[in-house]
């Protein structure tokens, strides 16, 4: 009998709490390595571009996967999904291993790709020093990586000590097989906590089973204001025309003259405006007037990173509406398994690197919030993998957004991508 594996990835970006919260909940049994993490991996730069790359190509496989024939806002964290697989794929073996790779668009080795993700992690979490809002609140960005496993399985220790080298997460023993109910509870309170309860409940009743074997869990946790915040009193209702109407709508728009980057392409205009301490930032791409779905039917993951290396130093007013999504859990199955990780969700999955427990992936669940408004920005995502057994110089530029847009929430010193979406509708 197959058994069911679950991963879940939390990202939540929060405007007020402390920078690292202590966690009120119950301490835990843990299985874990007696290595140490990796506090400074040796990864190059040829291995660091390539890793980048790889990830913005695998956003944007994802995002039209989430998008396609749909006429809906749509926000997810693609850093979030991918940590939560990555941690799956170190327990993977033959061709669920090679398909994996294939879906996530992991092309460095497995020692190096693990390194890389240790490294991004490790760079992520020395934002919180590098900004402060006016009221003098650090910008706060951390991760934190979790597994909740089956108390009774046994967990092979080269997987284990992968997860603590390049993860910094150890396994915490549940009693899914006798209390599935009260082990799916106790995971949505843990990601409840770490998403400043944004995302209360990840897995969904039924989601856990007695047949559950392992849930792994990426937290990430991102709090920032606007390097240049927007004067509340000069947001207006203004003319915004959503996705296939001919009509437009009157909706909450920011103005401000802000300093960030400015880059236009022959088929759209995009901004990057910074948050406190300037090294992480909101992206916006506008594409003109009635082409945005064209433009997204031609965006690749590297066309996106062009994009966002092409930008120039800038000084921009800019008119941008306000914006808030809170999303239902989605699976992501559906998606993962049409870029071709089809084998993990089968009786032939290949978890041996794992446990010799009979493992098959059983669904990953995802779930985000977003909140842009004139002192910043606050969202959250998770995302659960569920395993069972089953046998300088600046222009001056003006941008108006009153159309469809594409925007992504990235790290500028690694151009990491944490989050992306598009906003269709801004009062849907």
């Amino acid at each position: 009998m197959m058994k069911r594996i679950g991963t879940a990835t939390v990202l939540a970006l929060a405007a007020c709490g402390t920078n690292t919260p202590v966690d009120p909940g119950p301490q835990l049994e843990q299985a874990k390595s007696a290595l140490l993490r990796e506090e400074h991996p040796s990864v190059p730069a040829a291995d660091q571009a390539q890793f980048v790359g790889d990830n913005a190509a695998f956003a944007v496989d994802m995002y039209k996967g989430l998008v396609a024939g749909s006429k809906s806002n749509t926000w997810f964290s693609p850093h979030s999904i991918t940590s939560a697989l990555a941690m799956t794929y170190a327990g993977a073996s033959g061709t669920t291993a090679t398909e994996m790779e294939k879906a996530l668009h992991y092309t460095l080795p497995g020692a190096r790709l693990h390194a890389a993700f240790n490294w991004l992690d490790l760079e992520l979490t020395k934002r919180s020093a590098a900004g402060k809002d006016q009221g003098g609140q650090p910008l706060k960005l951390r991760a934190v990586n979790t597994l909740f496993a089956e108390r009774t399985t046994t967990w092979k220790a080269p997987f284990l000590d992968t997860l603590a080298v390049n993860y910094g997460a150890g396994v915490n023993l549940m009693n899914f097989a006798g209390a599935a109910e009260p082990s799916r509870k106790s995971i949505n309170e843990w990601v409840s906590y770490q998403t400043e309860k944004k995302i209360d409940e990840l897995l969904p009743s039924g989601a856990v089973s007695s047949d559950t074997r392992l849930v792994l869990v990426n937290a990430v946790y991102f709090n920032a204001s606007w390097k240049t915040l927007f004067d509340a009193a000069k947001t207006t209702n203004d003319d915004f025309t959503p996705l296939g109407a001919e009509v437009p709508t009157k909706v909450a728009t920011m103005h401000g003259d802000v300093e960030g980057t400015y880059g236009a392409t022959d088929t759209a205009e995009i901004v990057e405006v910074p948050y406190s301490g300037d090294q992480t930032s909101m992206v916006v791409i506008v594409p003109k007037a009635g082409s945005f779905s064209t433009w997204e039917s031609q965006l690749t993951g590297a066309t996106l990173t062009t994009t966002l290396a092409a930008q120039k130093s800038a000084n921009i007013t800019l008119s941008l509406p306000k914006f808030h999504i809170k999303g239902a859990t989605i699976s992501l199955s559906k998606q993962l398994q049409a870029l071709g990780m089809k084998d993990a969700f089968t009786e032939r999955a290949d978890f041996t690197t794992m446990t010799d427990t009979k493992l098959a992936v059983s669904d990953v669940l995802h779930q985000a919030f977003v909140d842009v408004n004139e002192k910043g920005t606050e969202a959250a995502a998770a995302t659960a993998v569920i395993t069972n057994d089953t046998a300088a110089v600046v222009d001056n530029h003006t941008l108006k957004v009153d159309r469809p847009f594409f925007v992504a929430i990235r790290d500028r010193v690694t151009g990491g991508i944490l989050f992306a979406g598009r906003i269709v509708n801004p009062v849907e």
